[in-house]
């Protein structure tokens, strides 16, 4: 018998495995097309067989052909086509690098959606001198082009370009060919503040016609049903530019007025069924990401896939008898899996969790408790590698990144190197990433206490040593870490990454957190002072008990982390601030993630065994 190992740092270095990349399903239900490693792969579901094709990604099988899919290949502009004698072609090689391919419902066109930049018209031109040590332009405003494509001649039959700054996210092809949906987003001339929007072209006429006025409320993934009456979209009824909770927007073909479903999920994916009436969605309740099915008549909502983890919907037969769908959990990889509606079975088509096989996995316990109003909310408990979860071990919690949709139920090696080190690892999922229910930002000071009453929970249950306890953050979890360390005397240590610690210094380095300030805070710094004050972690550096590690990319949003540790250090209190040359906000250097996690796993060990 093959003896297992634990996670090592190497693994969480090298990250010895890979995860499925888009994937899609032929009409006849039949064949798999999926992304792997930056190669397509062919599955014939019948003969079990999984072929690897060639380098290339986004691979969309034909409506009407289940013999061939268009995918992109890297370093090339335009698109290709695959046919079944395993040959392809290329297509309308002007027209640059689609990042999107849709098909028209017939087969006999291909929508693509190319990037395209804008210079802005007040643009520094370079000095003729070399005094200055660096001018900072503004970027390029960037924007996109709509191209459809005869797929039998390569043509271009209709193409149209957004205005600067305005991007084509998504779109959806109507029945009749003609009419073409497109859901973008864009920047606001003037202000970083950005605005989203659905409207149709007419790729006949190219008249466009304004369904969703321009708002703060996200829309994407347009989709017309098969009869071409409704039209089904991810809509966020909110008014908020930032990623917040998004719900299933339905649109009848002539009118303006929007319905809203499935409301007790955050809706990330769209597919419609044969008879027009029913929807399959992707849709997240707490920690679980289930598939799960809409009467868009009654309202009425049914789950497909019952079982904890992260299920993606990838692609639905013609006849709508046969769902692709990816399943992973904190102690599998992501897996293609196909259903049968006829008889409800499942059958399995990957087997990359095999990669994992070699090592001894932690237990985990997917825990709930009640919030300090009362809201239920979930989380991750991992025991020591061989071990039961107990007070005497100490214990991590890890606050996620995000913080939308930052807190699923996937496989992250970390934990289990930690676990393998004899560490606990807590993992609480709080409110503001929207997967309870819609929780309007800002949400720091909610998160804080959600966080906070999973730990009291903890210790309350006699599941954790209260003097045994550190938190680690990436990212917000960092800003949410500093923002506990400074509110609480419960941690004992501190390991932050990537983190902000002054919303006031945020907004003057990052473009995007103008917007994002702005709408969450209401109101710029000199307009809303105390609100900026307050939930700025560095307000409390004064407070701080526990030693706190800082960890940041050069590139990243360094002021605001070199300032927090001067706020520290100035105050008396222990830190330590690292900062990884040419590294960005994720690391990306080996020898940076490696050095990153040792001084993380030192620290812990050198303030919690004691």
């Amino acid at each position: 018998m093959k003896k297992h190992r634990p996670v090592s740092l190497d693994d969480v270095v090298s990250s010895p495995y890979s995860r499925v990349g888009p994937s899609d399903l032929s009409c006849d239900g039949n064949r798999v097309a999926y992304v792997f490693e930056g190669r397509i792969h062919l599955i014939e579901v019948a003969m079990g067989s999984d072929i690897e094709l060639f380098d290339g990604t986004l691979p969309k099988w034909s409506p009407v052909n289940p013999r061939t899919f268009a995918f992109r290949k890297p370093e090339t502009d335009g698109i290709w086509i695959y046919t079944a004698d395993r040959s392809d072609r290329q297509v309308s090689p002007q027209i640059g690098h689609v990042n999107l391919i849709e098909w028209s419902h017939d087969g006999q066109y291909l929508a693509t959606v190319s990037s395209k930049q804008f210079p802005r018209p007040d643009t520094i031109e370079k000095p003729d001198f070399d005094t200055i040590i660096n001018v900072r332009p503004e970027p390029p405003l960037h924007g996109s082009v709509l191209n459809i494509i005869d797929y039998v001649t390569g043509n271009v039959i209709f193409s149209t370009e957004s205005k600067a700054g305005e991007r084509f996210d998504s779109v959806g092809w109507h029945p009749d060919g003609r009419l073409i949906t497109v859901a973008s987003w864009f920047e606001k001339e003037g202000i970083y503040d950005y605005f989203y929007r659905l409207f149709d072209i007419d790729i006949q006429t190219n008249e466009q016609q304004t369904r969703i006025e321009p708002s703060k409320r996200e829309i994407s993934d347009p989709a017309w049903a098969p009869d071409g009456r409704t039209l089904a979209f991810s809509y966020c009824p909110y008014p908020y530019g930032s990623a917040v909770r998004h719900l299933c927007g339905l649109m009848d073909k002539d009118k303006k007025e929007i319905r809203m479903l499935g409301d007790e999920f955050y809706v990330t994916d769209i597919r419609w069924l044969p008879n027009s009436q029913t929807l399959n969605c992707s849709g997240i309740n707490g920690m679980t990401r289930s598939i799960f099915s809409i009467d868009i008549i009654t309202g009425k909502t049914e789950q497909i896939t019952g079982r904890l983890g992260t299920h993606k919907i990838h692609g639905v037969s013609k006849d709508g008898n046969v769902l692709l769908y990816s399943h992973e959990s904190p102690q599998t990889l992501a897996e293609l899996f196909l259903v049968s509606r006829n008889d409800n079975q499942r059958k399995k088509l990957t087997q990359f969790s095999d990669m994992i096989a070699q090592y001894e996995l932690s237990n985990i316990e997917v825990v709930s408790w009640k919030s300090f109003d009362g809201l239920t909310l979930e989380g991750l408990l991992l025991a020591p590698k061989g071990q039961s979860i107990e007070k005497n071990h100490p214990t991590i919690v890890d606050l996620h990144s995000g913080p939308t949709l930052g807190g699923e139920y996937v496989f992250e090696p970390a934990w289990h190197w930690l676990s393998a080190q004899g560490y606990q690892v807590f993992a609480p999922v709080m409110r503001g990433s929207q997967q309870y229910t819609w929780c309007q930002p800002p949400t720091d000071e909610l998160d804080y206490k959600d966080s906070m009453s999973g730990v009291e929970w903890l210790i309350q249950n006699h599941l954790c040593d209260p003097e045994k306890i550190g938190v680690h953050g990436f990212s917000n979890g960092a800003s949410l870490g500093a923002y506990a360390v400074g509110n609480s005397k419960c941690f004992r240590a501190a390991a932050l990454i990537g983190g902000t610690y002054d919303y006031r210094l945020w907004i003057g380095i990052q473009t995007m957190a103008l917007s994002v300030c702005v709408e969450e805070l209401n109101g710029m710094p000199w307009e809303v002072p105390d609100v900026y004050k307050q939930l700025s972690p560095i307000t409390y550096a004064q407070n701080v008990s526990a030693p706190v590690l800082l960890l940041n990319g050069e590139l990243d949003h360094q002021v605001d982390a070199e300032l927090y540790a001067t706020y520290l250090r100035s105050a008396g209190k222990k830190v330590e601030y690292i900062v990884y040359k040419g590294e960005e906000h994720c690391l990306r250097k080996k020898e940076h993630i490696r050095d990153r996690w040792s001084r993380t796993l030192d620290w812990f060990n050198r303030h919690l065994r004691i």
